[in-house]
């Protein structure tokens, strides 16, 4: 992402994009830049409706579910930066937020963008999943919207382990069920020290140097965790409560696979977290709903990867480059631009998405 190229920028009625072209982005994707642009005002719109309906500002993160490498990182952060300026910080702020993951440090600096910008509170609705990294930024808001099926997920740290000889080989795996595979043989060699001859090709395959980096991950993603919960989703639960929570979160109990499921329910009833859980037919919900699905519905059609977006402004990538679209202030009816589109051009657009 964010590769270097010449600008490509246009201006149409009622907005106007801006694009890096990075190596990955053809000459077709920049012709249909007015329809990505009546896209991404057609979704303003409906985020003005959410913020009249909540009485407070709304950003949104939506990761492409037929995306591919549009996981969470760095540059995000520093577009919720963007995004932030000139907002009104005096009123609560709400992130539509739906993710797959990625980078926890990146998680990170937006949970701290957010709590060092906004003095009228922060909370997270997740429409559909918010897995990992995105968990790490759901429990750092005051509170946790949700739907009926909306799901939040583990917090296990990911070991990155390459192969110099088969790169194909390269994985994540659970720092957390390392340690306990490892917990395990250790438990059954105390019992039976003759077992060790089964166990030695595997414990072999593990050197001190990933031992120690299974270590560090889980310590670190522990106080994290603490950190985050303390100071949003269980402010004001004691240390024990957070800890028990933590613990679960981490994987040391019953979420042994990261892909786990943790739903509205359990995240408030069992690990008493700060949840809302609205209903199907709750009109706010609804409106959420929409404005998920139209944001989806236009990145499959489109082939963007994420859009991270205000009222006014949205970044959307596209291959290896951010879109940047701005809408025109003072203009509520979209003038008819070069080319013979009208307002309703977003409206044509989402109708194709939906097909």
């Amino acid at each position: 992402m964010g590769g270097k190229g010449a600008v490509t920028e246009v201006s149409f009625g009622v907005g106007s994009a801006r694009l890096l072209t990075g190596k990955n982005v053809s000459k077709k994707v920049e012709a249909r830049l007015e329809e990505q642009v009546q896209m991404a005002l057609f979704r303003h719109n409906i985020l003005k409706g959410i913020e009249r309906k909540l009485g407070g500002s709304v950003l949104a993160y939506v990761e492409s579910p037929a995306g591919e490498n549009v996981e969470l990182c760095r540059e995000d952060a520093g577009a919720f930066e963007e995004l932030v300026r000139g907002m009104d910080k005096t009123k609560k702020l709400f992130i539509i937020l739906n993710t797959e993951g990625g980078d926890p440090d990146a998680a990170e600096k937006i949970v701290n963008i957010f709590r060092n910008e906004f003095k009228g509170g922060v909370e997270v609705i997740v429409p559909d999943y918010a897995k990992s990294a995105g968990t790490l930024i759901s429990i750092g808001a005051d509170k946790i919207i949700m739907g009926p099926a909306a799901e939040l997920g583990p917090v296990d740290p990911q070991i990155f382990v390459s192969n110099p000889k088969h790169p194909e080989d390269a994985m994540f795996f659970s720092a957390r069920k390392e340690l306990d595979t490892l917990e395990y043989i250790e438990r059954k060699l105390k019992k039976d020290p003759e077992l060790l001859g089964l166990y030695e090709r595997m414990l072999s395959k593990m050197s001190l140097e990933l031992y120690g980096e299974c270590i560090a991950g889980v310590k670190y993603f522990t106080a994290l965790a603490e950190r985050l919960l303390s100071e949003g989703a269980m402010a004001g639960k004691s240390s024990g409560e957070i800890s028990k929570t933590v613990k679960v979160l981490i994987g040391y109990t019953e979420y042994s696979l990261h892909s786990g499921v943790i739903s509205g329910k359990t995240a408030r009833d069992k690990l008493g977290m700060n949840v809302e859980i609205m209903r199907s037919d709750d009109e706010t919900w609804n409106l959420i709903m929409d404005y998920y699905k139209n944001a989806t519905g236009g990145m499959e059609y489109s082939g963007a990867g994420k859009v991270i977006e205000g009222t006014e402004v949205s970044k959307v990538l596209i291959g290896d480059s951010y879109l940047d679209i701005v809408q025109k202030r003072g203009r509520r009816k979209a003038e008819k631009p070069e080319g013979g589109h009208t307002e309703n051009s977003a409206e044509v657009a989402l109708a194709r998405a939906r097909r």
